[in-house]
């Protein structure tokens, strides 16, 4: 079976088979689409961003916008408190060590996930761990900011909109003098999305 340049075919030795992949970028950047012609013998994928779509389902997004404003209240609500820095740095010498060996930052994440999930243990994959946590309170409103972002694909991300990046910037003008300049691991309020 064929495959087009936006996905990936892998070899299965055992079986002599082919796997087809399709990344799909981070942080909900795009949707993977994956087309099996089996009259064609052919497998295409293909990414598909919000912008290949002009209209929204509006009976999607009345039910999207009413969870929102179910958990409007939640955002602000203090959920755990730190009295040092949570990292993913190794202190002494800066070296990323999340994806490497344990981290309090990742203790946290597992020991958040085993609490709600009710389980004897927790378990996190380091490569979902971005970036650092301040030491203080943490709310769920909270953002961390991680390399490549900015108030505009924050919004959308986060927010659903990306036009409304003046309202982060409008609530963090305290931290945050010019909206062009955020910084990796900086924290910022979110608006309720």
């Amino acid at each position: 079976m064929a495959c087009n340049p936006s996905c990936f075919t892998y070899f299965l030795p055992e079986s002599g088979g082919k796997l087809i992949l399709n990344q799909t970028g981070t942080k909900l950047g795009a949707l993977g689409k994956i087309t099996i012609q089996p009259e064609a013998d052919t497998i295409t994928a293909e990414l598909v961003t919000e912008s290949e779509y002009e209209t929204r389902d509006k009976e999607t997004q009345d039910f999207v916008d009413s969870i929102n404003k179910e958990f409007e209240s939640v955002l602000n609500e203090v959920v755990a408190h730190t009295d040092v820095d949570l990292t993913t740095l190794n202190p002494e010498t800066e070296e990323r060590m999340v994806r490497s060996q344990e981290t309090n930052l990742g203790d946290l994440c597992a020991d958040a996930y085993r609490w709600a999930l009710d389980a004897d243990i927790g378990l996190v994959n380091g490569g979902g761990i971005r970036a650092d946590i301040a030491a203080g309170d943490i709310t769920y409103g909270q953002y961390t900011v991680v390399a490549g972002d900015s108030l505009w694909k924050i919004a959308q991300s986060k927010l659903g909109d990306g036009q409304r990046w003046k309202e982060i910037y409008e609530q963090n003008k305290d931290s945050v003098s010019n909206p062009s300049v955020i910084l990796v691991g900086q924290e910022l309020k979110l608006p309720a999305a």
